[in-house]
């Protein structure tokens, strides 16, 4: 789903969230705490509107309703299958609960850490990465299924998501000079999201071995452009601990969402799951008579 964008006041003005405050390791926190909340303050109340009157991204909300129309014929159906989803993330939970998805929660145990100089690009470094977390999860509901004997599990969904700046590849950052060179890098220029996502049916069997499981995947690339923010803002937005647990430092549905002045492609993929995409996958899947619904 391609959209435009553009910065508004929020129509949920009157709803902030406060952040967790992150110690800075600079000789003048106070300063730069003062200028983190004064950013917090102003993001809560700003937000990118998509360009369908009424809506907006304040909240991974009702826009994300919308998308479900393309699974409403089979919603009934695929609500009584059992679907886990193999991601902790927040933001993926919140787009599939509001699109109606009934799902459980198993969490990969793979270490999302391969070399990455042996990808060509970060669109297939985030689809390997899905591969290898459907895979693991698929192995882990299998020895509970042998342990427990429960009923089978009929989808899995995995994803990952990486930004690229210039050929690099950055994930989330490991402390906070590492997030504040990750934003700077970003500062004033275009760059790339990623999101490789995995589908696996434990039960059907993939065609090129006639061994269960079936996988397949795909990515989307959105490209997204940041203002030119200074280091100050930088440094409050690092402190306000937003950049930790976020693919490239930032997250687009948070306060960093004003920091962008364009985007092209799926917002959803910037906030970590392509929907129109997913969408159009599991309906492919149905259609060819691999998911059974």
């Amino acid at each position: 789903m391609c959209i435009q964008v553009s910065l508004k006041r929020c129509c949920l003005q009157g709803q902030r969230e406060k952040a967790p405050a992150r110690r800075p390791k600079h000789p003048e926190r106070r300063r730069y705490l003062q200028a983190a909340n004064t950013i917090l303050s102003q993001a809560s109340i700003t937000s990118i509107f998509l360009s369908v009157p009424g809506l907006c991204n304040c909240r991974i909300c009702s826009f994300a309703r919308l998308t479900n129309i393309m699974l409403l014929q089979h919603k009934t159906a695929l609500n009584a299958k059992r679907v886990v989803l193999a991601s902790g993330s927040k933001q993926r939970r919140e787009l599939l609960s509001n699109m109606g998805v009934k799902f459980e929660i198993l969490v990969s145990r793979f270490d999302e850490k391969l070399p990455k100089d042996r990808f060509p690009s970060g669109a297939e470094y985030a689809l390997e990465t899905a591969r290898h977390k459907a895979l693991d999860v698929a192995a882990m509901v299998s020895e509970q299924q042998q342990q427990q004997h429960g009923p089978p599990v009929d989808l899995i969904i995995s994803a990952d998501t990486v930004v690229e700046a210039d050929g690099v590849i950055l994930e989330k950052p490991d402390d906070e000079e590492h997030a504040f060179q990750m934003i700077s890098s970003l500062s004033g220029r275009d760059h790339q999201v990623h999101t490789g996502v995995s589908l696996v049916l434990p039960g059907e069997p993939d065609p090129s071995t006639g061994q269960p499981p079936f996988v397949r995947s795909f990515s989307v690339t959105t490209d997204v452009t940041f203002a030119k923010l200074s280091p100050e803002t930088i440094r409050a937005y690092v402190a306000s601990g937003e950049p930790f647990g976020k693919a490239g430092s930032y997250g687009i549905q948070g306060p960093a969402g004003s920091f962008v002045v364009g985007l092209r492609g799926c917002f959803y993929n910037v906030v970590g799951f392509p929907l129109h995409r997913f969408c159009a996958e599991v309906l492919a899947l149905v259609e060819e008579g691999r998911l059974k619904l």
